[in-house]
């Protein structure tokens, strides 16, 4: 069964020690894809827990101590995991397997038909703030995308409201220079030829 999302790791870290990140993300996404959500990190690598974090029955004598043993270390936010897993996210082999070893799951097999068991079993357990916090989101992003469509129509009335400003002038001042123009000829034909004035000069 497909699904619109995915619940799966995705690689960091360096090359000799990778830390994976629990995601959701859309189906069909490449790995460095930027995901919906980050649920939590896996390190894969057995390490020492810092000095800090010793228990004291480890330490001897002042700064010795007896090293613990090493150990594999996942930190997520189990709420959200199950609030993306009641909104139908399908979950990847590997996390399938960690929720198992947290208590999450019941079995440690991915079978197709987990999904919609999954849906059914969190359907109910989705915390209401998780919901608000998504409605929210995309309140605002229908907000922002209103905003940028009212700024571009005004821009566009305003160039539209410029031009029909300049087109009146234009052809005003095209008017009056052409009724200007037919003064100056009017005058030119009201003289009178060159002869018929020599002529009333002589007589």
């Amino acid at each position: 069964m497909s699904s619109a999302i995915r619940i799966r790791l995705a690689r960091h870290g360096m090359r000799n020690a990778p830390v994976y990140h629990i995601v959701a993300i859309q189906a069909g996404k490449a790995r460095e894809a930027r995901p919906l959500e980050k649920l939590g990190e896996y390190d894969p690598i057995p390490r020492v827990r810092t000095t800090d974090q010793i228990p004291v029955a480890n330490r001897v004598f002042g700064k010795e101590y007896r090293e613990p043993p090493k150990e594999k270390t996942v930190t997520w936010d189990v709420g959200r995991i199950k609030f993306w897993l009641a909104r139908g996210a399908e979950p990847s082999t590997s996390v399938v397997k960690l929720l198992a070893k947290a208590g999450i799951l019941e079995t440690a097999k991915y079978t197709p038909k987990m999904v919609d068991e999954l849906k059914e079993r969190f359907k109910g357990q989705a915390s209401p703030t998780a919901l608000d916090r998504l409605a929210e989101r995309q309140k605002d992003r229908d907000d922002y995308r209103a905003s940028v469509i009212s700024q571009a129509l005004d821009r566009d009335s305003a160039r539209r409201g410029l031009k029909a400003e300049v087109k009146p002038e234009s052809e005003a001042g095209a008017s009056v220079e052409t009724k200007a123009e037919g003064s100056e000829k009017g005058e030119v034909k009201a003289r009178k030829p060159r002869k018929a004035r020599s002529a009333a000069a002589a007589q």
